[in-house]
């Protein structure tokens, strides 16, 4: 879409009631993003619990695991929208023989 074509897009009369909606939605969303990471701590604290994980080899861990490849890996969350793959067609039955 071009600038000149988004410019001439209408805006809605009510603009400040969408607003403050959008920043509702947004306050909202904060609050869920922060209970999810609260919730992945607890899970987090409830492994190192399960197994024994002494403080040294939790903090081994987390420093394993802020230092490359490992830093390079991309959490999928929830809220996120990934690249979702073309679903694969078959013309014949592939398991056939």
């Amino acid at each position: 879409m071009s600038k000149r074509i988004l410019q001439q897009l209408p805006l809605p009369d009510d603009v400040d009631t969408l607003w403050a909606e959008y920043q509702a939605g947004q306050a909202a969303f904060a609050g869920a993003r922060e209970a999810f990471f609260t919730a992945v701590k607890e899970l987090d604290t409830a492994v190192y619990d399960v197994f024994g994980i002494t403080p040294e080899e939790q903090a081994h861990i987390a420093q394993r695991l802020a230092t490359f490849p490992l830093n390079r890996l991309v959490s999928r969350y929830p809220w996120e929208v990934g690249h979702r793959r073309p679903a694969q067609q078959y013309s014949e039955d592939r398991f056939r023989s």
